[in-house]
């Protein structure tokens, strides 16, 4: 009896999923592309630019006074630090001289009169005291014994609260930001001592040096 052969079933048709072809494989979350990051708006991008360095803003300050030496000598100064300009410079000068930054500083009318009284009233009290109570309070007793030292010391604390921005009547950003204040000299001292220190550290071994051009970069 010959074998009957049953017929096979028709091979089953691939549905296509909804909003893909029969012939693509359906989009998956792994397919999917994260957004793009957020980049950094131009305003914040030229703010991040154009801030100076810590370093930059220091030096531009002291170049600022080096620029503007009267600053030491104002009136505004030796009213906001009575104790210590009576016992760097004002105990050193003339008559003549005190008169002179009086003149500078005293407001007319009552105002003038009471500015005199104070300021006559801390000499009486330096010299009631030899000084010697004011000093100690003030320079913790290292006072000055001619008026170069005493001029000496006075600028270089000056100089120290003025660079490290304790002025409140200066409007620093005006000097900070302001690229006409930097000391080319120095800046051009200090790009040449990062370049020798970099050279250094390229010692290695025997003093062989590792990256060696010949030309200088700064």
């Amino acid at each position: 009896m010959p074998l009957m052969l049953s017929p096979s079933p028709p091979p089953e048709t691939a549905l296509p999923h909804q909003g893909c072809s029969a012939t693509t494989p359906p989009h998956t979350s792994e397919d999917v592309a994260p957004p793009p990051s957020q980049p950094i708006s131009a305003p914040e991008a030229r703010i991040e630019a154009i801030l100076p360095s810590r370093q930059t803003v220091r030096a531009r300050r002291r170049r600022y006074l080096v620029l503007k030496p009267e600053y030491f000598s104002s009136a505004e100064l030796a009213e906001a630090e009575p104790k210590l300009y009576h016992a760097l410079v004002r105990r050193f000068q003339s008559a003549a001289e005190r008169e002179a930054v009086a003149k500078r500083s005293r407001p007319k009318g009552a105002m003038g009169t009471l500015a005199d009284g104070i300021a006559r009233a801390e000499e009486r009290r330096m010299i009631a005291g030899k000084g010697q109570a004011v000093l100690d309070e003030v320079l913790d007793g290292e006072a000055p014994r001619t008026k170069k030292e005493g001029l000496d010391l006075w600028r270089s604390i000056i100089e120290r609260r003025f660079v490290d921005g304790q002025d409140g009547e200066v409007d620093y950003g005006l000097i900070d930001g302001n690229a006409a204040y930097d000391d080319v000299d120095e800046d051009t001292r200090r790009r040449q001592d990062e370049y020798f220190d970099k050279q250094q550290e390229q010692y290695v071994g025997d003093g062989e040096v590792q990256g060696e051009t010949g030309v200088q970069d700064f």
